[in-house]
């Protein structure tokens, strides 16, 4: 089974020359706006017809509301004869018995877009999409905005291991508490590490801040709970860490200035559609002879996932400037 990357952020190297600019860089968190975005293009069904594929997630730390329209390509059919969408379709979303406002289409991101400011997203709220095309074809939606239900997010420890070359890996874990509730609540979570490297060019001390993404190797990032219980999780990444503050300016060494996690609550649909995905991977890679996986849709009249989530970014450890 192929470990899956679940963070979403990853920033490229900066390149500072005062420490302290670069320290108020490091813990400043950065918005990610295409969180677990995942897009569906032309799909292998059976069928006699294509169908649209419409694929959409919001939020309310969304600044860009996106919706990817594509077809399907049934059995038998060549990517010639199944026309793409592009801009060739009418996408409207509204909140639930509210007035629909229209998507435009952005050429660069291939998808209908409307800016947050213009189509704010509330936590608590139903949301509806509509799209519809000149051949006829019209698909329909709805998805729910849940609130935040967590009740803690906890640093459990950092360890460091070395394979029998000499490699290092550094393991980090953290467990996620949901708040007890009467309905079930679905969750997805991820972390990654900022990290630093200190060159000593005469006076001057130059830091090159990056961030390393971890990759889960215990827990499952896609849970649910009802009962308030405590998940634990383990993600990894490989590299050369300064662990103790001993290499100094050893130029294969970095240090690691702090921890983050993050935690996304979703709506049936996103978790679902998600965990079907997950499972497509995992029997198509690891067991030949499994039975074909269903992947989920909510989209009335085609295909495709149209869902909701509020995400939060959790500090969880800042450590200590290398001397």
């Amino acid at each position: 089974m192929h470990k899956r990357n679940i963070s979403a952020l990853l920033s490229p190297y900066a390149c500072c020359k005062h420490i302290f600019i670069v320290f108020a860089l490091l813990i400043t968190m950065t918005g990610c706006e295409d969180f677990f975005i995942s897009e569906v293009d032309n799909v292998k069904i059976p069928g006699s017809e294509p169908q649209l594929v419409v694929n959409s997630y919001i939020s309310p730390q969304d600044t860009l509301i996106k919706v990817y329209v594509h077809r399907s390509r049934p059995h038998g059919m060549t990517h010639v004869e199944v026309s793409p969408v592009n801009e060739n379709a009418e996408v409207y979303m509204a909140p639930k018995g509210g007035e629909f406002k229209k998507l435009s289409y952005d050429f660069n991101l291939r998808a209908f877009i409307i800016p947050a400011t213009e189509f704010p997203v509330a936590p608590g709220k139903d949301y509806q999409l509509k799209v519809e095309t000149p051949n006829g074809e019209s698909v329909e939606a709805e998805c729910h905005v849940p609130e935040h239900a967590v009740e803690d997010v906890s640093f459990v420890d950092l360890r460091v291991v070395y394979d029998t070359w000499g490699g290092m890996e550094v393991l980090i874990g953290w467990s996620v508490k949901p708040l007890k509730t009467a309905e079930t609540n679905y969750f997805r979570t991820g972390g990654f590490v900022r990290s630093y490297r200190v060159r000593n060019y005469g006076d001057n001390d130059t830091i090159y801040a990056g961030s390393q993404d971890l990759w889960l190797d215990r827990g499952n990032e896609l849970f649910s709970d009802a009962a308030g219980a405590r998940y634990n999780f383990r993600g990894e990444f490989f590299g050369w860490i300064d662990i103790d503050g001993t290499q100094g300016q050893d130029e294969y060494y970095q240090n690691i200035d702090s921890v983050f996690v993050t935690v996304i609550q979703s709506d049936f649909s996103y978790f679902r559609f998600h965990q079907s995905v997950e499972n497509y991977f995992y029997y198509d890679d690891d067991f030949p002879f499994a039975e074909p996986v269903h992947i989920y849709s909510n989209i009335k009249g085609g295909l495709g996932a149209f869902g909701g989530y509020s995400r939060r970014d959790y500090l969880l450890r800042v450590f200590p400037p290398a001397n």
